[in-house]
């Protein structure tokens, strides 16, 4: 909006209906404005958390956490929810699996600090993705190197460089079909 107003104040002045003044006073605070609103914004969480106490919605309870959804999310999260009692599923978009209540459903994007929180990811032993994000999966290994940390992963050359940095698994759906096809055909 801060543009149309310096349209605006052109078209007036070349109207004639604001002198240089008011056209230089107004450009100004046009500019100072959008200056100021692109500060408060990048910033506004660090500026409100100084004036404001943010209400906590940290879960201390977490045992482990399943990032993102797919086809095989009911079977991971049944997995996981034989080995833990508390599991969190945290996803960007609406697909949960089918066992999750919404109790156990945290929508948003695991990279901010805010869904952290609410899905308990201080407390939480394991972290599973099941979406390669590769944006999500460097910093799931980056922010928690101590947790044990289940990744899937389609490239090669990531899923190597995923466990040197500390991954403890990488899943690899497209080599795990291939296996499976394998010992079918072995099979058969």
């Amino acid at each position: 909006m801060p543009d149309v107003s310096i349209v605006l104040v052109t078209a007036a002045a070349s109207a004639g209906l604001l002198g240089g003044e008011s056209v230089a006073l107004i450009t100004l605070v046009v500019i100072l404005t959008m200056a100021a609103s692109s500060i408060l914004i990048s910033s506004g969480d660090l500026l409100a958390s100084k004036f404001f106490d943010r209400p906590s919605y940290s879960r201390e309870d977490t045992d482990a956490i399943l990032l993102g959804s797919s086809e095989n999310a009911d079977t991971v999260f049944n997995i996981l929810k034989n080995f833990y009692d508390d599991v969190i599923v945290v996803n960007r978009g609406t697909g949960t699996p089918e066992k999750a209540s919404l109790d156990d459903t945290v929508y948003g994007d695991f990279s901010h600090e805010e869904i952290r929180q609410k899905a308990g990811s201080e407390s939480a032993e394991t972290i599973v993705t099941l979406k390669d994000d590769l944006d999500v999966e460097e910093e799931v290994i980056e922010d928690f190197r101590s947790r044990k940390l289940i990744l899937l992963e389609k490239s090669p050359q990531l899923s190597l460089s995923f466990l040197d940095a500390s991954a403890d698994y990488v899943v690899n759906p497209e080599l795990l079909a291939a296996n499976e096809l394998v010992e079918r055909v072995k099979n058969d």
